[in-house]
């Protein structure tokens, strides 16, 4: 696994605990995350 992918998983971990914490701030940061993912992950 290289770097790039192994960031991709520690940041998908995170994106899963931030969806369980229902205040505004994780979901801000997930929506923040995300687009930047789909555009890796299509790659």
């Amino acid at each position: 696994m290289n770097e790039k992918q192994a960031i991709i998983a520690k940041m998908l971990e995170l994106q899963h605990l931030f969806e369980k914490q229902p205040d505004g701030t994780s979901r801000k940061i997930v929506l923040k995350i995300k687009p930047q993912f789909s555009s890796q992950v299509q790659r």
